[in-house]
């Protein structure tokens, strides 16, 4: 079941981002809404310990306290939910990037618009991995449960075995095996908790896990699972995507055709914007866009950008100076250009 929160200060908006989000999300899983009139509705369910939804659709223009000011305190106070924004005017595009937004969709809402955005969101739920957040050293550290091979614990120690390498952190295992998803996670061994993704045989002494024997009790033989329990003391198991995604680049559309659009990149990924729709991923179907424009790649070590001007109409900084075009040019986050004309523009986040 997905839990919804829908908050917005019209009734009749929400009554129909109900009834959009209704057809098009039956079909995938089960449905659950809850209604507020305004951000501070939001922040006092919270506070009161309330608040259910794992999905926000969340208006910006609010009185007594307004989406942008409530998406602050939700990511400033950690809170495991997913944001939409629903609202008239693609002015606060880029704030939504900065705070987790997953999509921005534009007023009078269109239902082609709304599915696309909730399919998509849907689906990357559904490949997503939750995340466990604990403190290293005084620093708060995720760790990504489908690269987790096995849990050890070292008298106060809890040593995470990744696919990555070992992260060690304080905690008890009987909290940790509470807080992890029972149908993944096996505890075999009062030292030991394993995932079964990664087993290659279970015998009754001994697990094998990429090639490591990991001891398997006689208490612990016959229980291949365990209830799932979201939040425990000392750590938590986060499942939205505004929690679980490594970070990434991002394309912000803030003027043109396709404001209010994030398009978020992987570190070496490269996207080409135009207008045709065989040559380019991001397209822009205005006569001053060229059918090949340009490209934008994310590097995420060096948390720049790679842009290459490749059309006949030109990629502006705002201050209207072109590009040179057929040369990569690195730019730094906040970076906004103009596409083909001052009306499309961007900002890369």
């Amino acid at each position: 079941m997905l839990q919804i929160g829908i908050c917005d200060d019209d009734t009749a908006v929400r009554q129909e981002i109900y009834e959009l989000a209704s057809k098009i999300l039956f079909k995938y899983t089960e449905l659950n809404f809850y209604y507020y009139k305004d951000g501070q509705e939001v922040i006092d369910a919270l506070e009161r310990g309330e608040f259910r939804a794992e999905l926000l659709l969340l208006d910006v223009h609010m009185p007594i306290r307004n989406g942008i000011d409530t998406a602050e305190y939700i990511r400033k106070n950690k809170v495991d939910v997913d944001i939409i924004f629903v609202t008239v005017s693609p002015k606060y595009v880029f704030e939504g990037y900065q705070y987790k937004a997953f999509a921005y969709c534009i007023k009078p809402v269109a239902s082609s618009q709304l599915a696309n955005i909730l399919v998509r969101y849907i689906e990357e739920k559904q490949n997503s991995s939750y995340c466990i957040a604990v403190s290293v050293n005084g620093r708060d550290e995720k760790i990504f449960l489908n690269r987790v091979l096995f849990f050890e614990s070292q008298k106060r120690k809890i040593i995470a075995h990744t696919l990555d390498g070992n992260l060690v952190f304080y905690g008890k295992m009987s909290e940790l095996e509470e807080a992890l998803p029972g149908e993944q996670f096996l505890r075999c061994h009062q030292s030991y908790i394993v995932n079964q993704t990664w087993v290659d045989s279970i015998r009754r002494t001994e697990i094998i896990i990429d090639g490591i024997s990991i001891p398997m009790s006689r208490r612990y033989y016959e229980s291949m699972s365990r209830a799932e329990t979201d939040n425990t003391r000392s750590m938590t198991v986060t499942r939205s995507l505004a929690m679980n995604s490594e970070e990434k680049g991002a394309v912000i559309f803030t003027g043109g055709k396709l404001a209010g659009t994030i398009v978020r990149l992987k570190s070496g990924q490269k996207i080409t914007l135009g207008r045709d729709v065989n040559k380019a991923e991001i397209v822009i179907e205005v006569e001053t866009v060229s059918r090949v424009h340009c490209t934008i790649q994310y590097d995420g070590i060096l948390n720049n950008y790679s842009v290459c001007d490749l059309s006949k109409n030109g990629v502006f900084f705002n201050n209207g100076e072109r590009l040179e075009p057929g040369i990569e040019i690195q730019l730094e986050p906040g970076s906004e250009l103009w596409i083909g004309d001052k009306i499309n523009r961007i900002r890369l986040g």
